[in-house]
């Protein structure tokens, strides 16, 4: 199924909506922002909410990681909400800090 998504950006002073389609079964994004959705998951990581935390992008298939990539900085839809990823969602075991060669390097501890 193809959702269409029109997000406007999360602070109110900047005019910087998200606009693109997105095929869930094929997970093919496109749309005016197409190029920056796919940029983003190139990165493999967003800013999760409440910050501070991340979560770690997988397939563009996945509902939680387009909810993630939308709701980092744009309003989040409301279809998406229930697929926002929670802190309970993340496995301790993926919580560590690498340093600038993506070397592991210690855990998070909290």
């Amino acid at each position: 199924m193809i959702h269409h998504f029109d997000c406007p950006w999360i602070a109110p002073h900047i005019s910087y909506p998200l606009v693109f389609d997105w095929d869930d079964e094929t997970g093919e994004i496109t749309g005016p922002s197409a190029d920056m959705v796919l940029a983003i998951f190139r990165d493999g990581v967003v800013d999760a909410r409440p910050e501070p935390w991340s979560w770690n992008l997988t397939s563009t298939k996945n509902r939680a990681d387009i909810a993630a990539v939308i709701g980092s900085s744009w309003v989040l839809p409301a279809e998406l909400a229930d697929d926002y990823p929670r802190q309970e969602d993340v496995d301790e075991d993926d919580l560590y800090f690498i340093d600038a060669d993506s070397n592991r390097i210690g855990t998070v501890v909290y």
